[in-house]
């Protein structure tokens, strides 16, 4: 970030993205094709397999629909028919028989890329199926499946962006002891900014959490880290009007709100003491606030467990992503 000039510049390789005012951009555009044999590509509309639309000044639209139809041609599903739902709310086909690994590995690439750039929504499912990497099943291959119908019912969904004053918007919650063959919760978290997430994270929890308070703070934990990381860029961009003070985090969990405030360790709490201390710490000093937020309202659910239709379709919206169904919707805007 050029503070001097209020010009951001993002790199990948050969490839690079110019932000900033106008003039600014064209001045540092001068300036690369004086030192460097470079093409300029003029404003941005695909990056990294990302379509960039900006059907309005005030409105940013990301979607990867392009390569959602390669990656179903790829692997023989475009004409599949689509489905509703990425996962089963209940475990599906167990069959066990080994499945090629090489072809599995190439899907679950491709689904961990989505899930990472465009597609929350499937977040929770990537993170699942990638444990069986080195395992595959034909079992495990019947739920990659199911996760790209879901991709073919939905492939034009886009994460909206839309200018307005709002601050960073914070949500998380635990699925406890919910993996049944070693009984370790999941964590997931998201943020939001200009109506729609800009981070997210589905992760299964590393030990075994013996409650569910200990779970969500588990995940609570993660979150803060978050934080801690994008407060720094977001004041590395000039951005710090939008940064919360302090932090309101959304958490569904009574009891891990209470131990963040509380000054006891008690035998349930002393082998997570570190955590304890660590969001203790910035409770006290008023940089972090947790407030309580309904199940049926904390976002956070969609990346910690398999939803139903209508749960998934509602989170979507809420999510800041532009489904084919969101006209039937509008009632949980």
């Amino acid at each position: 970030m050029d503070e001097c000039k209020g010009i951001s510049t993002r790199v990948y390789v050969d490839d690079f993205v110019l932000m900033g005012e106008k003039c600014r951009i064209y001045e540092m555009k001068q300036t690369l094709l004086n030192e460097f044999d470079i093409k300029d590509l003029g404003p941005i509309l695909s990056i990294l397999s990302i379509d960039v639309c900006r059907p309005t000044i005030d409105i940013i639209e990301l979607n990867q629909s392009r390569y959602i139809r390669k990656i179903l041609k790829e692997l023989n599903m475009d004409e599949c028919k689509g489905i509703s739902t990425p996962m089963e709310m209940k475990n599906g086909d167990d069959n066990t028989e080994q499945f090629d690994e090489y072809t599995y590995r190439r899907a679950m690439g491709s689904l961990i890329y989505l899930a990472n750039v465009t597609r929350p929504d499937i977040s929770f499912a990537a993170a699942y199926l990638s444990q069986f990497n080195n395992c595959a099943t034909k079992g495990c291959w019947t739920k990659v499946k199911r996760v790209l119908r879901y991709l073919r019912k939905t492939e034009n969904a886009k994460l909206v962006f839309k200018k307005s004053g709002e601050k960073l918007r914070f949500y998380v919650d635990a699925d406890w002891a919910s993996d049944q063959k070693d009984r370790k919760s999941w964590s997931g978290f998201v943020i939001k900014f200009a109506s729609a997430a800009i981070e997210w994270r589905t992760r299964k929890q590393r030990t075994v959490s013996l409650s569910t308070v200990e779970a969500e703070y588990v995940a609570m934990t993660e979150i803060v880290k978050e934080w801690l990381w994008i407060k720094n860029f977001i004041t590395e961009l000039g951005m710090i009007e939008f940064l919360p003070d302090p932090c309101v985090i959304n958490c569904d969990n009574q009891g891990a709100i209470s131990l963040s405030k509380s000054k006891v360790i008690s035998s349930k709490s002393k082998h997570i003491d570190v955590k304890l201390h660590f969001l203790r710490d910035l409770v006290d000093k008023h940089e972090i606030i947790f407030e309580y937020v309904s199940t049926d309202n904390n976002i956070a659910d969609i990346f910690t467990k398999p939803l139903g239709r209508v749960k998934n379709e509602e989170f979507c919206i809420k999510l800041g992503l532009k489904l084919e169904l969101e006209l039937k919707m509008k009632s949980f805007v």
